[in-house]
């Protein structure tokens, strides 16, 4: 009887989830005296809303209604992709050389460091991995200075690091078992798998996996065979390559990098730079470098289709042309969006968060004009909004679910698109 009454909540519980997401309708308003920041999540389900607010010149997490203690730092919310669970880094000011961190998970204060890094979900919502600082202290420049960087998965403490690319949340593989990121020890940068060293190097970052883990690619400084020295000399450009499924990859191009490697860990996209013009390039094919600026790549889960967002009359710092930096530098231009290397759809002044749907057959992502943003899936294409979030395809594929901000409504809504 016990385990009848249990299926009976299971099943009742996914249905209310499965109900939430297909109707349209308002979550929550701004509480009074609260002002919602940009920094807003949406459960994948659809069923609650979290962002960060200011109140009385503080910042404050606020999850739906509630509204949560007042911190000198809070990060923007982190839903489990099984929208089971949602956390906030935050921390405050304890003395002019230290702070104190916390993991704010389901208002519950945990972790407390001295330090703690961006957090990142496994995709079944089951594990939180972040990089900590245990001893950090505050220096004169405002940067923070000792103690070794700890890399902590699932709750457990890894080894010490002299330094960790922290600000990025680290990387999962599909299956939820393996965890990547990079970090630096002894004047080299290593590749992590599970806190573990797989490959180092004078600069190593944006580590991409397999859906299984086993295959990886990451992007590697290339180092230039001589550079010009002594006053008046101009300072050496930063030029990368990938490295991946067993060799380096990108040697035809000037600068190479923001790898991503596809599902089954066959192929590796990446962004290629030569003579200013950006394109998406896969293994050792040429890529068509037409672009001023081209986003990092998204695989479909079959991987058989490829999608980018790409952009003419732009602006984007040199130096971080083919790195994910760029991808947050651009200024302006005219997007579009480019599936299986072919232009689609119609511009736009920017283009987010491109989602395929489980068969790879549609191409959903965000998109703004006009200081509008609204969710564009193929022919069709939402209402505007001050602001939407990351589209979610329905089980069944014919609705595209979006949680969305008009003045202080936030609201959840679906666009049908078969």
């Amino acid at each position: 009887m016990i385990r009848a009454m249990s299926f009976a909540l299971v099943a009742a519980t996914a249905f209310a989830r499965q109900d939430a997401f297909s109707v349209d309708r308002l979550l929550v308003r701004a509480p009074a005296g609260v002002a919602a920041t940009p920094a807003i999540a949406f459960a994948p389900d659809g069923t609650r809303v979290a962002y960060v607010g200011t109140k009385d010149g503080k910042s404050v997490p606020v999850v739906g209604e509630d509204i949560g203690d007042a911190f000198d730092f809070v990060d923007p919310p982190v839903f489990a992709p099984s929208s089971a669970q949602v956390a906030f880094r935050a921390g405050k000011r304890v003395s002019s050389k230290s702070e104190k961190w916390w993991i704010l998970l389901d208002g519950k204060k945990t972790a407390q460091n001295d330090w703690i890094g961006a957090l990142s979900w496994s995709p079944d919502g089951k594990r939180l991995a972040y990089w900590t600082q245990p001893g950090a202290r505050i220096g004169a420049d405002g940067a923070y200075t000792g103690g070794d960087l700890v890399l902590v998965i699932d709750g457990k403490k890894g080894a010490k690091w002299a330094d960790a690319d922290a600000l990025s949340p680290p990387v999962w593989s599909a299956d939820s078992k393996v965890v990547a990121s990079t970090a630096m020890k002894g004047g080299e940068w290593h590749v992590l798998l599970d806190d573990k060293s797989v490959a180092k190097g004078v600069c190593l970052k944006e580590v991409t996996l397999s859906a299984n883990g086993k295959r990886y690619a990451f992007s590697r400084l290339r180092l230039p065979a001589r550079s010009a020295s002594g006053p008046g000399a101009p300072p050496p450009v930063m030029t990368w390559e990938v490295v991946g499924l067993g060799g380096t990859l990108g040697a035809r191009y000037e600068s190479a990098g923001t790898p991503a490697i596809s599902p089954n860990g066959a192929k590796v996209a990446f962004k290629a730079a030569q003579g200013g013009k950006v394109g998406l390039a896969v293994d050792d094919e040429p890529a068509r470098l037409e672009w001023d600026f081209v986003s990092g790549a998204s695989w479909s889960n079959d991987g058989k289709h490829l999608a980018c967002a790409v952009a003419t009359g732009c602006t984007v710092d040199p130096t971080w042309l083919v790195t994910s930096e760029g991808d947050w530098s651009v200024k302006g231009g005219e997007w579009r969006l480019l599936v299986d290397g072919e232009p689609r759809g119609e511009p736009y002044d920017e283009l987010r968060d491109l989602t395929f749907s489980d068969d790879g057959q549609l191409l959903a992502c965000r998109a703004r004009k006009e200081g509008k943003w609204r969710i564009v899936c193929g022919d069709r294409a939402s209402d505007a909004f001050d602001l939407v979030g990351p589209p979610r395809f329905s089980q069944d594929g014919r609705l595209v679910g979006f949680g969305a901000r008009l003045g202080d409504e936030l609201l959840w809504r679906t666009l049908a698109v078969k």
